[in-house]
């Protein structure tokens, strides 16, 4: 994430997408909780991500997702 801000030009976006794959690929529980205090929406973000989280397991019984 760092380096992705670092890199200049669109930071913002750049560290955004960077964040939102590493989010999905290693979890909330491995972001520092200093980013995301610092961050806007991150509660939103939260909810909007376990609702969908919700439906996908709703509709994948078997826990295949």
């Amino acid at each position: 994430m760092i380096y992705a801000v670092s890199l200049g030009g669109d930071t913002d976006t750049i560290a955004s997408m960077a964040g939102a794959i590493a989010g999905a690929c290693y979890g909330i529980e491995c972001v520092p909780a200093e980013w995301s205090d610092a961050c806007e929406g991150t509660n939103t973000a939260k909810q909007f991500a376990d609702k969908l989280f919700q439906i996908v397991s709703a509709n994948n019984p078997d826990g295949n997702l």
